[in-house]
């Protein structure tokens, strides 16, 4: 029987945290107000309003929830300092008692109940396998949904505080099921879409209520600004909501049913203030912690702060690819070979990455970032993520191929300037080596919503584009990063697909031991060196600020947002 989620070796990275984030400024706490503990309040500045109290469906599990919805609705695992899978016993263990048949039991916490008092018990987990399976309809976040795929429903009866999960075949992504938020209030649902009982309705199906919930569930956790029916939504969390007042602020106060330990700031307020104007705000003492979206000029604007604002700098969990159509333009393989050549990768980082985090380096695995363990194998075994720099070797491929001249439009959003002088740069060095190539940003590329190429952008390859900039958000599990490559994966969109490739990504979907899962990802990252697909570019960089006398605020490079930890925070009082 292995013990209670152990670390794997591809997540155990805490002893690298502080290698991973650079301290601008060492300066200690200072004192910040006289509230006492018990009034004690953080405010933080959030880019938009929360949109529902589910973020397990597609296009919700995203910032704007999480940076609410991480410390209200808990499972039983939490994003780690790096982003990556980890425990949250508070809330409830996990043990995987077999791998042949695959076997998880997973217990709710001692006294774990629902801030309006209802238990946490068989019904909740039931129906949020329910939603993660897909039965209640609606599209479902692939990070979200992963862990369920091809699992029973749990094991359980009602009022039970255990349950198991028996997998059919082995599944790496065991560990990914019944993470935070995705665990709803089932009593919740049943009284509001008038359903009897929960467990008969999903295993009973249509005509047992199944119907009538899946109605109530694609529509009901819908949030409106400033409005809370505080009856809908129970917290399971150290957290639960308490006010909102549309457009202004959000607030969260302790909730004292949480079975861990009470938060150390009792109160959070989540101040709506537009990106660009957050580090003003920060400045000005409107709010306490911010986390703009990482520029130089944000960082600046920090930097003058001084001993005004703690600011911590270093990658997020996210990467820049330059994804290619290789059914158009880039089907042959050398004309790919020969833009991998030309593209001044080192260059992009010193021009549009290093100002914001100066220790950032190329990307140099698909599948890995440099904070994830293993990555440094996966880059090695690869050959490092394509050539270096060489305009002269470009040239020479596009002149033995008859191919100088080649038109190449890169597309991109339009909206970061930074991606525009990629482009210039790009322009510049491949132009010398025989390429033509034309910025058409403005109307492609972009972010690729948890998928490189997931977005409509990238799905224009070949109608408007040749190449796209698209922004990969890394889930919490690598396996899951590295099946965005095989076919129907988000890569496809550049018409890439490779049977060496789906073998690979089929297998490691099925790998339990980690040093399997790493031979894998070596294996798949040699294959998409060798097809060139696309080029990894640059781990996006982030910034974290925290006034003076705000203690334990981290830069986390998840989608959790800067409240990943907001339940250690505490505040300095004179």
């Amino acid at each position: 029987m292995d013990p209670v989620r152990a670390p794997r070796p591809r997540t155990a990275l805490a002893a690298a945290l502080a290698a991973g984030v650079l301290l601008l400024c060492a300066c200690g706490a200072q004192p910040a107000g006289g509230q006492e503990a018990q009034d004690a309040r953080v405010t933080v500045a959030a880019g938009s309003e929360p949109t529902s109290y589910d973020a397990n469906r597609a296009g919700e599990h995203v910032e704007r929830n999480l940076l609410v919805l991480g410390q209200v609705l808990r499972g039983f695992w939490r994003y780690g300092a790096r982003g990556e899978v980890a425990p949250d016993p508070a809330f409830g263990t996990v043990t995987k008692t077999s791998d042949d048949p695959l076997v998880v039991e997973y217990a709710f916490a001692e006294g774990a109940v629902w801030s309006d008092g209802e238990p946490l018990d068989c019904d909740d987990a039931v129906l949020a396998w329910a939603a993660g399976s897909g039965l209640l309809g609606g599209a479902v976040d692939p990070v979200a949904g992963a862990g369920y795929a091809g699992t029973g429903a749990p094991a359980c009866e009602d009022g039970d505080t255990a349950f198991t999960v028996a997998h059919p075949e082995p599944s790496a992504l065991w560990d990914t099921a019944f993470g935070p938020g995705s665990i709803l209030p089932a009593h919740v649902l049943e009284r509001e879409a008038g359903v009897a009982d929960v467990l008969a309705a999903v295993r009973g199906g249509p005509g047992h209520g199944l119907q009538d919930a899946a109605r109530w569930w694609r529509t009901g956790w819908a949030l409106d600004p400033g409005a809370l029916d505080l009856r809908r939504l129970p917290a399971s969390g150290p957290y639960r909501l308490a006010d909102w007042q549309d457009g202004q602020s959000l607030t969260l106060t302790a909730n004292p049913r949480w079975a861990g330990a009470p938060p150390r700031t009792p109160v959070l307020v989540l101040r709506f203030v537009e990106a660009a104007q957050q580090a003003t705000a920060l400045a000005d003492g409107q709010v306490q912690v911010a986390a703009p979206p990482a520029s130089a000029d944000v960082v600046r604007q920090l930097e003058r702060l001084g001993d005004g604002a703690a600011v911590q700098r270093g990658p997020l969990a996210a990467s820049e690819h330059l994804l290619l159509d290789v059914a158009g333009t880039f089907a042959d393989p050398q004309l790919r070979r020969a833009l991998a050549l030309c593209v001044p990768r080192s260059r992009i980082i010193d021009a549009v990455v290093a100002p914001v985090d100066p220790g950032a380096s190329v990307l140099r695995a698909r599948t890995l970032l440099p904070h994830q363990a293993g990555h440094a194998d996966v880059a090695a075994a690869s050959g490092g993520g394509s050539q270096a720099e060489d305009v002269a070797a470009a040239r020479a491929v596009l002149e033995a191929r008859g191919a100088l001249g080649t038109v190449v439009r890169v597309g991109h959003d339009g909206t970061d300037p930074r991606r525009a002088e990629a482009v210039a740069l790009v322009r510049a060095s491949c132009g010398e080596a025989g390429f033509d190539v034309q910025d058409a940003g403005g109307d492609v590329g972009g972010d690729a919503g948890g998928d490189v190429g997931g977005d409509a952008g990238a799905a224009r390859l070949g109608d408007g584009a040749d190449a796209v900039l698209v922004t990969a958000p890394s889930p919490p599990d690598p396996v899951l990063a590295a099946q965005r490559w095989a076919s129907g994966g988000g890569a496809a969109a550049g018409g890439y697909s490779s049977p060496v490739v789906d073998d690979l990504a089929a297998q490691l979907r099925r790998a339990l031991d980690p040093s399997e899962q790493l031979d894998l990802l070596v294996r798949i990252e040699q294959e998409l060196e060798r097809d060139l697909p696309g080029l990894p570019l640059w781990t996006e960089p982030g910034v974290v600020a925290a006034a003076p006398g705000v203690e334990g605020v981290a830069l986390q490079p998840g989608p959790a947002g800067v409240t990943w930890n907001a339940e250690t925070w505490s505040v300095a009082a004179r």
